[in-house]
């Protein structure tokens, strides 16, 4: 906090230091303070994307949808080969209910992400993200085959820190320690269909 309440002082010009300063204050919930920096930042720099997208986090953290979507859009127009703000931008838009919209930014978050694939095959987060918009875009076999991708693509799942152990969820050909990231994938993709638990 103090390291970037510091940095602000020493660069008030710099859009940086407020986005650094707005995710600060925003780990402690001071959101109003956030709100102030991040806007400082976007005035300095209206082409900042990560003042844009760190922005857009902390509204998606606070429920404010409308707002949110706002920022994501402006942050997948900004970088155009970035595809976490035009996944989450989907998310908001299903979200909300708004299908005509969803879809097209489903199929601009679709294109980035096979673009993304293409260079990084085995990269996690943008399989899982995948395979959730796919199912947002109606292509549930594309999400089933991203999201098995994705459960295989991650060695370092963390453990729960216990000594016990862990349920094991069954999926198709996958077996995986039950977690709440893959049982949030599965449940997104699938509903659950297909899968079952077992205790080892």
């Amino acid at each position: 906090m103090a390291a970037s309440r510091r940095a602000v002082e020493l660069a008030p010009d710099e859009a940086h230091a407020h986005v650094s300063r707005g995710l600060s204050v925003s780990l402690n919930k001071d959101y109003d303070e956030a709100q102030n920096e991040f806007e400082a930042a976007i005035r300095l720099e209206p082409a900042s994307f990560d003042a844009h997208y760190i922005y857009a986090r902390v509204c998606y953290e606070q429920g404010k949808l409308e707002k949110a979507l706002e920022l994501f859009e402006q942050s997948a127009r900004i970088n155009l080969d970035d595809y976490q703000a035009a996944c989450l931008a989907t998310t908001v838009l299903a979200g909300l209910k708004r299908g005509s919209e969803c879809e097209v930014m489903g199929r601009h978050a679709l294109d980035r992400i096979t673009k993304h694939l293409e260079l990084y095959p085995q990269d996690g987060r943008a399989l899982y993200m995948g395979a959730i918009v796919s199912v947002h875009h109606g292509e549930k076999q594309r999400g089933l085959e991203w999201a098995e991708r994705a459960l295989a693509a991650d060695p370092n799942e963390p453990s729960s820190g216990t000594t016990s152990p862990a349920p094991t969820l069954s999926w198709g050909k996958s077996k995986r320690p039950l977690t709440a990231w893959n049982a949030r994938l599965i449940w997104v993709v699938l509903g659950w269909r297909g899968a079952k638990t077992t205790q080892t």
